[in-house]
C-alpha cells in the first residue's frame, strides 16, 4: 500500500505530466498546421501528434484515477490507508 504522502507525490508528478503534455500538444499542433500551410508533407508529424494525444489521454486517466484514490483515502472510505 502507498501512504497518503506517496500517493500525493504520484498525483503531483502525474499532474505535471498532464501540464507538460498540454504544452507539447500545443506546439506540435502549431507545427503541423505550419507544415500544412507551407504545403509540406505532414504525415509523419500527424502520426506523432496522434501518439502525443494518446499519451496525454493516458496521463489524464492516470491523474483522475489517482485523484479518486486519494479522495477515497482522505474521506476514510478506504481502510487500507494507514498514513
Amino acid at each position: 500500500m502507498r501512504s497518503l504522502t506517496e500517493l500525493q507525490a504520484k498525483l503531483d508528478r502525474t499532474q505535471a505530466d498532464v501540464d507538460n503534455g498540454v504544452g507539447h500538444l500545443t506546439r506540435h499542433r502549431a507545427l503541423v498546421a505550419h507544415w500544412i500551410a507551407e504545403g509540406k508533407d505532414a504525415a509523419e508529424l500527424r502520426e506523432l501528434l496522434e501518439t502525443l494525444e494518446t499519451t496525454q489521454l493516458l496521463h489524464v486517466h492516470d491523474r483522475d484515477r489517482l485523484r479518486r484514490e486519494l479522495d477515497a483515502a482522505l474521506a476514510g472510505r478506504d481502510h487500507r490507508w494507514i498514513g
